[in-house]
């Protein structure tokens, strides 16, 4: 498993407008209001869409530049369209598939990120054979 995620924060109009842009497709979304865990509340509305879903760390690298490409191509920021969001991204390891993983940002990965105005959280999950 190899995962990056974007989740986002902000107003109906401002997700649907970022979407339409970029022409992205969600895998969830929630309303400000809209019940979560435990009796708590969203505070905004959210979504979020899946940039990768990747065999190789490689492979899920390549989907994030080709992702953070669209945007700057684009000229897509996320404070332009006061919204918040994270790119999460998830790795699989200790099986014999992928024992240890390496995720490698160069430099300019981590300028395009910022410039996004994107946080970035990585982490790593126990996998079983």
């Amino acid at each position: 498993m190899n995962i990056a995620l974007l989740h986002l924060l902000g107003s109906d109009s401002a997700l649907a407008a970022f979407c339409h842009t970029l022409q992205l497709e969600t895998s969830a979304n929630w309303k400000a209001g809209d019940p979560r865990s435990r009796g708590r509340v969203h505070a905004s509305s959210g979504c979020t869409i899946d940039i990768a879903d990747a065999p190789t760390p490689a492979a899920m690298l390549a989907s994030i530049r080709q992702f953070l490409e669209r945007c700057v191509t684009g000229n897509v920021t996320l404070p332009a369209y006061d919204l918040h969001g994270e790119l999460s991204i998830g790795v699989a390891v200790g099986d014999a598939v992928q024992f240890a993983s390496v995720l490698e940002f160069t430099t300019h990965d981590l300028q395009r990120i910022a410039a996004t105005g994107l946080t970035l959280s990585i982490a790593a999950y126990p996998a079983s054979d």
